[in-house]
């Protein structure tokens, strides 16, 4: 199949006179070097009014039907087009537009291939620009290794492993910014709900961000903080200043495994489209960073069946409420 070539106008026309000739469909197929499926496959579906092949007739039946599949339910229907559109403009990737309408029942569908196909073909439109990377095309990505500084603490490997089915375990990170040497963001999300909290903090010591999270864990309800998993950074060495003074027990994962706090590094990734690494960190308020947090929280997920990470959360809190 990797060489199949559809068949030409001077092909069909061929096919016409050997079948007026009285050539079987092997012969036909042994002289234009095609396989006699594709000769059987050719006359059934180019042939009109009881089956009658003609070379011309049949070569403008395949470009009418070629012409119908080119035709883009995106660009055709306008409240499925305003809909997607309006969608990427909040920052939601296809794959999360594709799913939210199977949540919600929308009349209208597509998959999240077809979204990308219509916005890298369409490229007039420009809503590539409202993708995660703002590329024009795709290549393919590549994993990052990270720098690892400190090694001490309990080791992820003797966590508890049912925690991925259970609610308040966390992941945490910080993101840095070019030509700001001191200012950097601590990102904190929870594993089930994929909730995320932002801090933004005035130097990158390991005392100033660990306090800035303990601060964030004491001012909620201690039992939705049971554990925080951070790389072995050293802005996260001062782990005894959140066990000491909460319940909640911090875990360290292996050198260069950004793997093992997969919903952080997958959401730092969502949140440098907002925040890429030339932004102006200095001039960002707190308000700001806050309504950054709320903003992706209210981007469905397909890890929680395009469940928005507030939704999931708010469902958290009833189940909990009740127990």
């Amino acid at each position: 199949m990797k060489n199949y070539t559809h068949f030409s106008f001077e092909e069909r026309k061929k096919i016409y006179y050997y079948l007026e000739a009285k050539l079987s469909i092997n012969q036909i197929a042994k002289k234009l070097g095609r396989h006699r499926s594709a000769i059987y496959r050719e006359i059934k579906r180019n042939s009109y009014e009881n089956n009658k092949y003609i070379g011309s007739i049949a070569n403008d039946i395949a470009k009418t039907r070629y012409a119908k599949s080119r035709s883009n339910k995106i660009k055709d229907n306008l409240l499925l087009n305003k809909y997607i559109f309006k969608r990427l403009q909040l920052g939601w990737s296809p794959e999360q537009i594709a799913g939210r309408m199977k949540v919600k029942g929308k009349k209208y569908y597509v998959c999240h291939e077809s979204i990308y196909r219509y916005i890298y073909r369409e490229q007039e439109t420009e809503w590539y620009k409202y993708l995660h990377y703002k590329r024009k095309k795709r290549y393919k990505r590549f994993g990052r290794q990270s720098q690892v500084r400190y090694s001490g603490g309990k080791s992820i490997h003797i966590r508890e492993p049912e925690i991925a089915s259970h609610f308040g375990h966390w992941e945490g990170d910080t993101i840095a910014f070019i030509g700001s040497k001191k200012k950097s963001i601590t990102t904190l999300v929870e594993r089930k709900t994929l909730y995320t909290l932002l801090a933004k903090n005035t130097t990158k010591t390991s005392e100033i961000v660990m306090r800035k999270i303990k601060n964030i864990i004491k001012n909620t309800p201690k039992k939705y903080w049971k554990t925080l998993s951070f790389d072995q950074g050293i802005e996260f060495a001062d782990f005894r200043q959140i066990e000491t003074e909460t319940k909640c027990l911090v875990y360290y994962c292996d050198v260069r495994s950004p793997w093992q706090r997969g919903c952080n590094e997958n959401t730092n990734g969502r949140i440098r489209k907002y925040l890429p690494k030339t932004a102006d960190i200095e001039t960002m308020t707190d308000n700001e960073i806050r309504d950054l947090s709320t903003k992706i929280n209210k981007i469905p997920r397909k890890k929680l069946g395009y469940l928005m990470p507030k939704e999931a959360l708010a469902i958290e809190l009833k189940t909990a409420c009740r127990t």
